[in-house]
């Protein structure tokens, strides 16, 4: 009951306002504190925040769909940094947010949004015409399958190899979200999927971080791209949000299947 209290007391005085800013830290006693305050108690945005109403719609709440922490700190990222070529891999609430966002100037933002699941692909769809969003995403779907580049056997979104590039009508990636595929498929070949695609300056991020498969996959990139891009971290919110930071441009080749 006391740590519950003091949970609900620092949420409210500290950690809702570091989120919404998008300015949590990323190791430390500060990051610690951030993590207990959002463990097993996502936040509840205050009723001025943008997001307020997509955030606390209970249908969401979900293991599957990003945590509110991660929609609030992300929300506030993108406002800075004001990426012009959005992709996410596993599309949900998310999409949501990010059409918001891609809305306030649609001649100059484009939102790309995969999934490999046509029921929750229709849920997102869904979601998007309550809140009259679905002019701002395209909506790809794009079943499981066995991948020609990666190790032996390796699954993930069965692509053709230049539709995400045609979609984003040539622009370069300026933020990928991963939040699919799902853990028994693994997410570890989604970034060398589309790693020519990126922008010289790009963010890279990975829902569900703190989860081993995750983890897994982020020490697998950290090795492979250690010339070409910054590990930032893990953000400590609500199921860990992994975070790259690249340096180099994609090649824009090709990749052959």
């Amino acid at each position: 009951m006391i740590a519950s209290g003091i949970k609900r007391l620092l949420a409210v005085l500290l950690v809702e306002r570091a989120v919404a800013k998008g300015r949590v830290p990323l190791s430390g006693t500060g990051a610690d504190v951030v993590h207990w305050v959002l463990w097993n108690r996502d936040l509840r945005p205050r009723p001025t925040h943008p997001l307020h109403g997509l955030c606390m719609i209970a249908a969401w709440d979900s293991t599957y769909a990003l945590s509110r922490s991660s929609l609030l700190w992300l929300w506030a990222h993108i406002h800075r940094t004001q990426p012009k070529c959005i992709v996410e891999m596993g599309g949900g609430r998310s999409t949501a947010m990010f059409a918001r966002f891609v809305q306030q100037k649609p001649r100059e933002r484009i939102l790309i949004s995969i999934d490999h699941d046509e029921t929750w692909l229709r849920k997102t769809q869904s979601l998007l015409n309550e809140q009259m969003l679905l002019p701002f995403v395209k909506l790809v779907l794009a079943p499981i399958g066995k991948l020609r580049t990666g190790p032996p056997g390796s699954q993930g979104y069965d692509l053709e190899p230049d539709r995400v590039h045609d979609l984003a009508c040539g622009k370069a990636i300026d933020l990928l979200l991963i939040d699919g595929p799902p853990a028994d498929v693994g997410r570890a070949e989604t970034l060398p999927s589309v790693r020519h695609l990126l922008a010289a300056e790009s963010d890279v991020f990975l829902d569900d971080a703190d989860r081993d498969g995750e983890q897994r996959a982020l020490d697998e990139w950290q090795r492979q791209y250690a010339r070409e891009a910054t590990f930032k971290g893990v953000l400590p919110l609500t199921g860990g949000l992994g975070w790259f930071r690249f340096h180099a441009p994609g090649c824009q080749a090709t990749p052959a299947r």
